[in-house]
């Protein structure tokens, strides 16, 4: 670096409030006039700026380069910027800088270079939203006195610049106000993996050479630095390119630790521990030299001061009715949140653009699937940024498509992907000619958090709403009268759901919680509310909306069922349409119905005037629809020929006027990206807003919504004992709780309730098992019984058995990066399954597993079978009539919080509306408190090896029928040990497994007799041997006789009473038999053999036989002495 920085600066809280931003741009050169001045330090920047500027030295603001400035910005007026002198004042003697690229005086905007072609390079904005509002004009754009218009393509002469460079650009004047920072205590860290972590407040920092949100100079080769730059800024960074490689990262924008200037050295300055409070940054003479590639690491020990200070000030302004400053706080949070969220998205994606070509395809309706390899150049593309959860993007040069990854295997410096995508006909054109012409793939990033930038008034729903969710006053729950039960047609609603529909369609509530437990009933409820609303204020629009697409279509179809020809629209943009399934593709949704309306009216010719015509057809040709010529007159045609653009909000108009839709039903995201563009004006009509699958919304949205409609009643159903909104878990805590949070559960006391407690889903069972876990035994079964559903009734353990647990404790699990997959849990899933498949459909069956890495073991499987395969968190919101629910994991699940997390448990749990089969390791999952009282109530236990009958307390047997073919599968069972768990001795679901575990057994049990019988006869061999037959008086022979012949007896009754029986059950899956008969045969055998035993001694040895007559003749026995061999025995 020209000049190196040695002097820090310092915060002061006492400044003036200022109008506008002002840009500050001061060179190490200007720095030391301002020495020479003698300004004092207590002065602000904006005074030696006019100092300067009155000396005539306002020169040296210009012609500066980027790589060796300084920015200094008053955000918000409230800061003053003074100079802290070095201490070894030797040191101040600044060189002359030398200058190359200009940066434009005053504001400023940064545009990152994401293509370059021929001689032209493409141009976007970098968080323009917050650098440069959207509000503001941007279209001129001064580089390098070479000028470009955004809104002409974005276009601009080439220069030097490399992808993922950012140019900074001038814009016009404007007011952004922000707030000022403040380090946390700082410390150097070494990482073995060369990932950095930017932790920065109010900009956004990351490597170059990946086009990612980056904020950088113009790499220059001669000084091998770039300059990270932002809106708060206090310290140039300077760093090699070595020190930022690609993996470089923000962990989150609430944070305050950056990268200490680097010297020309070669070196960085190591920190001092002081007051941060108030000192921002302290650099000292001691340098540490960087002695290797790998980087040094400074991560916050703390959440900052900036960042909490106004995250507690919002809360006690609302608290002291200081509400215009709680908003502009609020605002700030929120900001740095989602972009801080979408920031560490965004450094997950490789957005490398690989060419390659199609390998194999197949069309399964309505999916294509199909396979292609990535190279690399030097290393191989990074598998863990190819994985299964990352959307790609195909392209063949004209057209782009979007697709889903299933599978990547690596070898060497090659990745195999294999991939599916919907067939539509954009697919169908890339795929026709991808034999012909290589393809792009590469990864979408997701660039644009949306800013939060609505003033709501004070006294609308929304304020207090925010008030009570932040700080202020909770809302509390009015009295109202009881009412009859709400019905529509045979739909009778029960006492809460009645009680929640009119609570929304109270005037006096701003916002509710409809608190509900799994399978209860609240699409129902929901979908009851928006119609009865709708009676009441037939003029107004109510806006139903879920967090999936199939929870939205979930909602239509009850709507519908409750209530027919309901005026009724779903919004879902085109791009959804074309990537979402099929099946969640309903008649409502309104490109699809706008393309109906338009071609209705088009035929009639006498009700439009021109301008709907000219809309009308671009629109169409948009959507490369081509209406019927024929019937129009020639200036008409004129018009279709001339058409080449519409206007949106024209045709939404003509939309709503013609259908006046009175429930408009979508995504969050798809509701909130509406009503923020074209749909806006309509919002002052919305009256209430109900958001199913709340317990996953996160804050960020809850505040779109919030700030969309001002006026409308919000409800929010979900289950805040289920998941919580997903979070990336590099996120910080801070982060997580600014930006997603857990919204339903912080509001839990908050916002008035209603708890609606009765649940129709699960099996009484099943209810009375987690509502004891997680819902303090609140829970009241309404539960329809299975034979409603014909379908249901050939499989009768569906009505019996709610839980079967199957042991995998032979298992192993695998590790694939991050995850787990446990081959044989996986083979036995798909063989359980594949029973089943013979007695129930296909859509009554879900897999669905722990972990992400055991979902790539069903994916060929799956897509043959049609069988729903997915993890327990896409679950969340649907329900199977059988759930195979596979647990993977076979190691100590020690600081494993994801598995037993109670609210992924009560999910994986609840999803069945009559059996769940789960598999697992259960020495594992007993670590767990809530799988230790979900095994040890299982309704039967499936052990992968057969258990010997010693063990058992008490032998009894279950019968499940399956009346097709007069199949009968058995089981029987023992008690384990007091736990309500059993053991398998038959199990014909699996029968595979089955085949084999009695095969081993029999034959291990035949090795074991056999051995025993050898031993037998072995020693019964040398015993003949040894004794002197010749030497044997009679008496003695006799004796013998005796005792041979009450051995052969005493190891024949052995054999018949316990062996035999044994057998039997063993060899029972080969025979066919009933092990009714049996079971009650070998336990009165083995009951019987302590007996016979004596029986039999007593009837073979004369001598114990006399002795027993005498007895029962109550004589006294002689005694007789008998000599066998060198021995005398006394038998009495």
């Amino acid at each position: 670096m020209k000049g190196d920085i040695d002097a820090s600066l310092i915060l002061d809280d006492k400044s003036s409030k200022h109008d506008e931003d002002e840009l500050f741009i001061l060179t190490n050169e200007a720095v030391a006039r301002l020495d020479s001045i003698g300004i004092n330090d207590s002065h602000p920047w904006e005074i030696y700026y006019n100092q300067l500027c009155s000396k005539n030295e306002h020169n040296l603001l210009k012609n500066i380069t980027l790589d060796h400035i300084q920015l200094f910005r008053n955000s918000s007026g409230t800061t003053w910027w003074k100079e802290k002198r070095s201490v070894n004042k030797s040191k101040n003697k600044r060189r002359k800088l030398e200058t190359s690229d200009t940066i434009p005086s005053g504001p400023f905007a940064l545009y990152s270079v994401i293509s370059k072609n021929n001689n032209c390079m493409q141009l976007t904005p970098i968080y323009n939203e917050v650098v440069a509002n959207d509000r503001f004009d941007l279209r001129i754009i001064e580089l390098n006195e070479n000028s470009m218009d955004i809104l002409n393509n974005g276009k601009v002469v080439n220069e030097d610049h490399p992808i993922g460079d950012v140019i900074c650009v001038k814009k016009l004047q404007q007011k952004y106000d922000n707030e000022s920072i403040c380090f946390d205590e700082i410390s150097f860290e070494d990482t073995k993996n060369g990932k950095l972590f930017w932790e920065v407040s109010s900009f956004f920092v990351l490597s170059r050479d990946v086009f990612e949100n980056v904020i950088t100079s113009p790499y220059t080769k001669e000084q091998n630095n770039f300059l990270c730059v932002g809106s708060n800024f206090v310290q140039i960074i300077c760093l090699p390119k070595k020190i930022a490689p690609k993996e470089t990262k923000i962990d989150t924008l609430l944070m305050a630790s950056i990268f200490v200037p680097r010297t020309t050295h070669g070196r960085f300055l190591k920190l001092l521990k002081r007051d941060y409070r108030e000192e921002v940054v302290n650099l000292c003479a001691d340098p540490l030299l960087i002695e290797k590639p790998s980087p040094i690491v400074m991560k916050a020990r703390l959440a900052p001061l900036f960042v909490k200070n106004i995250f507690d000030n919002f809360n006690n302004a609302f608290k002291n009715s200081q509400r215009e400053a709680a908003y502009q706080s609020l605002k700030i949070v929120v900001q740095h949140g989602s972009i801080g969220i979408h920031s560490i998205k965004n450094q997950k994606i490789d957005l490398t653009k690989y060419k390659t070509t199609i390998k194999t395809y197949e069309v399964s309706k309505p999916y294509i699937y199909f396979k292609f390899l990535l190279t690399g150049e030097k290393t191989a593309p990074p598998i863990e940024k190819w994985n299964r959860s990352a959307r790609i993007q195909i392209s063949n040069g004209k057209e782009t498509a979007s697709a889903d990854i299933l599978s990547v295997k690596q070898s060497n410096l090659i990745l195999e992907v294999k991939a599916r995508s919907f067939l539509h006909p954009t697919v169908e054109a890339i795929f026709k000619i991808f034999k012909e012409k290589s393809l792009t793939v590469y990864q979408k990033p997701d660039f644009k958090p949306r800013i939060v930038d609505y003033e709501i008034k004070e006294g609308t729903n929304s304020d207090r709403l925010i008030q009570a969710i932040y700080g202020g006053k909770p809302l509390k729950l009015p009295k109202i009268e009881k009412i009859p039960p709400i019905k529509f047609g045979s739909f009778v609603l029960l006492e809460k759901q009645t009680r929640y529909v009119q609570l929304m369609a109270d005037e006096r509530i701003s916002a509710l919680i409809g608190s509900s437990s799994f399978g209860c009933g609240k699409t129902a409820t929901i979908a009851a509310s928006a119609l009865y609303s709708s009676n009441i204020n037939p003029k107004s629009i109510q806006i139903v909306t879920a967090i999936t697409n199939s929870a939205v279509v979930a909602l239509i179809e009850k709507i519908e069922q409750l209530k027919q020809n309901v005026s009724l629209v779903r919004i879902i943009s085109q791009n959804n349409m074309l990537e979402v399934h099929p099946d969640v593709l309903t008649k409502f949704d309104y490109p699809k119905m706008l393309e109906d309306l338009l071609l209705e009216c088009l035929k009639k010719e006498s009700e439009s005037s021109d301008d709907f015509y000219k809309h009308a057809f671009s629109y169409l040709k948009s959507r490369s629809i081509v209406p019927d010529l024929t019937s129009f007159s020639s200036s008409i045609q004129k018009i279709y020929y001339s058409a080449d653009e519409y206007d949106e909000s024209f045709l939404l108009s003509f939309f709503m006027m013609k259908k006046e839709p009175k429930i408009i039903v979508g995504t969050v995201q798809s509701i909130i990206n509406a009503f923020y563009t074209n749909w806006n004006e309509y919002s002052k009509d919305v009256c209430t807003i109900q958001i199913d699958e709340s317990s996953t919304l996160p804050r960020e949205s809850l505040l779109h919504v919030a700030f969309c409609f001002p006026n409308s009643r919000i409800s929010f159903v979900g289950d805040h004992r289920q998941l919580a909104p997903y979070c990336e878990k590099e996120s910080s805590p801070l982060l997580r709780n600014t930006a997603v949070g857990n919204f339903l559960e912080d509001s839990k006391n908050l916002l008035p309730s209603v708890f609606l407690n009765r649940v129709f889903r699960c099996r009484p069972e099943v209810t009375k098992i987690l509502g004891d876990l997680f819902y303090n035994s609140s829970l009241i079964s309404e539960h329809r019984k299975v034979e409603t559903e014909d379908r249901l009734k050939k499989v009768a353990a569906l009505q019996k058995y709610p839980i079967i647990f199957i042991d995998t404790k032979k298992s192993s699990q695998d590790q694939v990066g991050t995850t787990l997959k446990n081959i044989k849990e996986a083979k036995m899933a798909k063989e359980l399954a594949e029973k089943l498949l013979k007695y129930i459909k296909k859509t009554d069956i879900a897999i669905l597993c722990f972990y992400k890495g055991q979902l790539d073991e069903f994916y060929d499987w799956s897509r043959k079978t049609g069988i729903y395969v997915g993890s327990v968190d896409s679950g969340q919101g649907r329900e199977w009539p059988v759930c195979i629910i596979c647990t993977t994991r076979t190691t100590s699940m020690k600081n494993c919080q994801f598995m037993i997390d109670n609210r992924r448990i009560n999910v994986a749990l609840s999803r069945s509306r009559h059996l769940n089969f789960i598999f697992g390791h259960k020495s594992i999952l007993l670590v767990s408190a809530f799988f230790h009282i979900i095994l040890s109530t299982a309704f039967i236990f499936v052990s992968m090896r057969i258990y010997c009958l010693s063990a058992q307390q008490f032998l009894t047997n279950i019968h499940i029928f399956f009346p097709k073919n007069d199949t009968i599968l058995k089981i029987s069972h023992i008690l384990l040990d007091g736990e309500q768990g059993f053991v398998e001795l038959g199990l014909r679901i699996d029968d595979s497994i089955q085949v084999k575990n009695a095969l081993y057994s029999f034959i291990l049990a035949s090795i074991v007799l056999l051995s025993q019988i050898s031993v037998i006869n072995f020693c019964a061999f040398r015993a003949h041997q040894s004794v002197n037959i010749g030497s044997m008086s009679e008496k003695t022979r006799q004796i013998q006789r005796q005792l041979l012949i009450f051995l052969v007896a005493q190891t024949t009754v052995c054999f018949t009473c316990c062996s035999v029986p044994v057998a039997f059950c063993m060899i029972s899956l080969f025979l066919k038999i009933d092990l009714h008969e049996i079971g009650i045969l070998a336990t009165s055998c083995m009951a019987w053999f302590p007996m016979l035993d004596s029986i039999i001694l007593f009837t073979c040895v004369s001598t114990y036989r006399n002795a027993l007559k005498n007895l029962l003749k109550r004589k006294k026995p002689e005694n007789s002495i008998v000599s066998v061999g060198n021995a005398s025995t006394t038998i009495g």
